[in-house]
This record gives C-alpha cells, structure tokens and sequence, in this order.
C-alpha cells in the first residue's frame, strides 16, 4: 500500500492551512479591540513583545 501524502488545500500558499490569514487578522483585530498594544499584551501573558508580533505574523503559534 503507497503511503498517503498530506496536500494543502487548494488555494493555499506556501503550505499554509485555509484560514490562517483570517485567524492571523481576527488575531490582531482582537488585541486592538482590547485596547492592547503588542507590547501591553506581551506583558500581560507574560512574553516578550516580539512574540506577539510572530503570533500575529503566523511564524509562531501561541
């Protein structure tokens, strides 16, 4: 039996699951809603500012 290879779904970029970018966005609209800037919200859960802007680039999931 051939092994089965996970595809992207159509319409993806660079591998990226579908709905990435909505949930990177409503991300950001979120923490701007709260009144939270990266930096303020770092400091609120306790993480480096940085960490916040790659959470909200999609480079690092929280």
């Amino acid at each position: 039996m051939a092994a089965h290879s996970p595809r992207s779904p159509a319409g993806s970029h660079r591998g990226e699951v579908s709905g990435v970018g909505d949930r990177r966005a409503g991300f950001t609209a979120r923490r701007k809603a709260r009144g939270f800037t990266q930096e303020g919200l770092a400091t609120a859960v306790g993480v480096e500012f940085s960490t916040v802007g790659r959470w909200e680039r999609g480079s690092l999931t929280p």
